[in-house]
């Protein structure tokens, strides 16, 4: 289970949720992953609280993998904390890159 999934039809923007706590972005609301893009490519993520999702053998806050995952913007997120970054809200893994294409610089 995914806080955001997205898996069809690239090009879309997550911007200033609370992914994985509740509203105030103080309390462990986490799930499986916080926001999972699979397979698709050109998605923005800016500007979010991703935290809480620290299951036993799973736990992502982003996860990007498939081979049409390339193009994304990760700007700006507090990744594992709480909404004032001062006070931890752990996550597994913060964010995990699997199966995306490698290009050349």
């Amino acid at each position: 289970m995914a806080g955001i999934r997205l898996q069809t039809n690239g090009d879309k923007a997550i911007v200033s949720n609370h992914i994985g706590t509740d509203p105030t972005g103080m309390v462990d609301r986490g799930n499986l992953r916080g926001i999972w893009i699979d397979g698709v490519l050109d998605n923005r993520i800016e500007n979010n609280l991703i935290s809480g999702h620290d299951y036993v053998g799973s736990g992502l806050g982003i996860e990007i993998s498939g081979i049409a995952a390339r193009n994304h913007r990760v700007i700006r997120n507090r990744i594992g904390t709480d909404v004032t970054g001062t006070v931890a809200i752990g996550n597994n893994y913060g964010i995990l890159i699997s199966n995306a294409p490698r290009t050349a610089s």
